[in-house]
């Protein structure tokens, strides 16, 4: 069962811009070719079992990019590690063309 079993909601809280994601997907999504993109330092966001079931992805948009999504997996049942970067997708709205 996936099932979150404690009595705080609260499963962890992460600094995304520090210890979410490891030192190379950091430098990576900072370059050019990945958008610049770059977490506020301290950008905290907390995730929360709903109902008793263990959360399983991890959204987060940088405060200066609103165009931007970091969308990261946890892999494992129960909440696993909670690392929430087992696999990490970036997505970037871009305007519609003319």
């Amino acid at each position: 069962m996936d099932v979150y079993q404690q009595l705080d909601t609260q499963v962890a809280t992460k600094n995304l811009g520090t210890e979410w994601l490891s030192s190379g997907a950091y430098y990576r999504l900072a370059t050019s070719t990945y958008g610049n993109v770059v977490f506020g330092n301290p950008q905290v966001q907390t995730i929360r079992s709903y109902g008793q079931r263990t959360p399983h992805a991890l959204i987060a948009t940088p405060q200066q990019n609103p165009n931007v999504w970091i969308v990261g997996w946890e892999d494992q049942n129960a909440g696993g590690n909670r690392t929430f970067n087992d696999s990490v997708i970036l997505i970037k709205k871009v305007p519609p063309s003319p």
